[in-house]
């Protein structure tokens, strides 16, 4: 069974159908035509006119009045109410323990979030996100000023201040075998257990390979790109 409301809202629908009809004969049904068919008591046609226009500035004057009254209504930028509303409900107000809280309902009542929350969960994600980029971008060890001053004061043999190849070298040398010994103390922390001997012959290798360069390159003869290749590959096991 159909409730009231639908019942009048087709009979609404059906008086306004019957209306716009009625309306449309008249206007554009010769006034003659309507004295011969006997009707003689109608509107003048100029409201068929004034009608739709007098109903259109009414509409515009309306909507004027309307964004008219909402601006003054509007506070000042300099008012605080911009930044406090009156109604707002938060957490404590609607029965929770906070925000981040646990509830037992299973959709927890309606209440007005502070706009710290999102700003501090949102920029947080930005930055963990930003920081993930910047390892991706810049990998390797990253060292302070201070000791890489001093790392290359302790191979700058010559005191020129520039960094020569061999030079370069030994500063990879050193940085790696100082990686692989920080490796060795965190997973031995507490322990004074000495290296294992595949790390220890690692490390002589490498020392051995550095110094040969070395020689070669105070020589004149220079390294060779094998000679490169085998102190990294040694070096990297050693690190690892």
């Amino acid at each position: 069974m159909a409730g009231d409301v639908e019942v009048r809202g087709f009979a609404l629908m059906l008086a306004v159908r019957v209306a716009y009809l009625a309306f449309l004969l008249w206007l554009f049904t010769p006034e003659a035509y309507l004295q011969e068919l006997g009707i003689t008591y109608y509107p003048f046609k100029y409201w068929a006119v004034a009608g739709p226009a007098w109903l259109t500035l009414a509409l515009v004057w309306g909507y004027w009045v309307y964004e008219g009254l909402n601006m003054t209504r509007v506070p000042p930028l300099s008012d605080s109410r911009n930044l406090a509303d009156a109604r707002c409900k938060s957490a404590e107000h609607v029965g929770l323990r906070g925000y981040t809280q646990p509830t037992t309902h299973a959709i927890p009542p309606l209440c007005h979030i502070p706009p710290d929350v999102p700003a501090v969960a949102m920029l947080d994600t930005w930055r963990r996100w930003r920081q993930q980029q910047q390892q991706q971008q810049q990998p390797g060890i990253r060292m302070k000023r201070a000791e890489l001053s001093a790392l290359l004061a302790e191979v700058d043999h010559d005191g020129s201040g520039k960094v020569e190849y061999p030079e370069f070298l030994e500063i990879m040398t050193v940085t790696l075998q100082r990686l692989s010994e920080e490796k060795g103390s965190e997973k031995n922390e507490g322990h004074a257990h000495p290296a294992p001997p595949h790390r220890r012959a690692a490390a002589a290798t490498a020392r051995a390979y550095r110094l040969a360069l070395w020689g070669d390159a105070c020589g004149g003869t220079g390294a060779t790109a094998p000679d490169v290749a085998a102190l990294l590959v040694v070096n990297i096991i050693n690190a690892h």
